[in-house]
């Protein structure tokens, strides 16, 4: 494994370009996946998105405080109504 280079906004296009949905999960998508949870750890982030690592598709991966990492592959936004609130201890 190998901690990435962070993209910063806006010096870099690629996060403003619409990142591409995955077509299924392979060995190089897990490697990548892999990659972005030590470069979070690294890095001492909350979450970390494909497009901020250089890579245009569609990832996530988020880690609370003493928590196993979250990792969205393909996520969408179906509701934007409401509010949740998370509180970490």
């Amino acid at each position: 494994m190998s901690v990435l280079p962070i993209s910063i906004f806006p010096r870099d296009g690629i996060l403003r370009r619409k990142a591409r949905k995955l077509p299924g999960i392979d060995r190089p998508l897990r490697r990548l996946v892999d990659n972005m949870i030590e470069t979070l750890d690294y890095a001492g982030g909350v979450g970390l998105a494909a497009p901020q690592v250089g890579v245009s598709l569609r990832i996530i991966i988020v880690r609370l405080p003493q928590g196993e990492p979250v990792i969205l592959i393909n996520p969408e936004i179906t509701d934007t109504a409401g509010e949740q609130q998370v509180i970490v201890t």
